[in-house]
């Protein structure tokens, strides 16, 4: 579980490294307007209370059917900083499964010296994938993804972004298994990289 704090949100990432059927996860913050997932899948559904800056999130499927297969990731979003005081998943077996916490600020981050592309992640994906990229200077960015005909199938981003690390996220829910190729265009920096979707 990696926790950011990125563009005024906390960001909380939990890679599945087994098959886990719910997570349950306890945290603290001072204001938080909002709580959602980023990457939400079909079956997946988001419960959350609060007393006072106590948050419970639950995620689970009612129908007790697997949320996360090895590989996946889901995406939380809140609207604040928070800490974050324990991160439970449950297995197939009902077992409880304790996931590592780590976190990170990206304000605290070096500015890196030279524009960058990195390889998405997981690689192969299905069907959401993170891509990051590192920038020097403040420019104008574009991120595509391209079929394996040359045909764009995605903005992954589009716009002004500041210095330093970033990182985006793809979803791929309507595209078909195949290899796909991202393009970086910033300032007169362009990169393509390759990578693979499979259903």
């Amino acid at each position: 579980l990696l926790a950011e704090w990125v563009d005024g949100k906390s960001r909380i990432v939990i890679n599945s490294i087994e098959e886990l059927m719910g997570l349950e996860m306890e945290l603290t913050a001072a204001d938080s307007e909002e709580v959602n997932v980023a990457n939400m899948v079909d079956n997946m559904r988001l419960y959350h209370s609060q007393n006072g800056d106590k948050i419970t999130l639950a995620i689970l499927d009612i129908e007790g059917r697997q949320i996360l297969a090895p590989g996946m990731h889901v995406v939380l979003e809140i609207g604040g900083p928070v800490e974050i005081k324990h991160v439970l998943g449950s297995n197939p077996q009902a077992e409880a499964v304790n996931l590592e916490i780590i976190h990170t600020d990206r304000n605290a981050d070096l500015i890196p010296e030279a524009f960058s592309l990195g390889q998405n992640r997981p690689n192969p994906f299905n069907p959401i994938t993170e891509i990051n990229f590192s920038l020097p200077v403040s420019c104008q960015v574009s991120l595509d993804v391209y079929n394996i005909a040359g045909q764009k199938v995605a903005s992954v981003a589009d716009g002004q972004f500041e210095a330093g690390h970033h990182s985006v996220i793809w979803d791929a829910s309507s595209q078909a298994s195949g290899i796909y190729f991202y393009r970086l265009k910033a300032g007169e920096f362009v990169e393509t990289r390759k990578m693979m979707l499979l259903k």
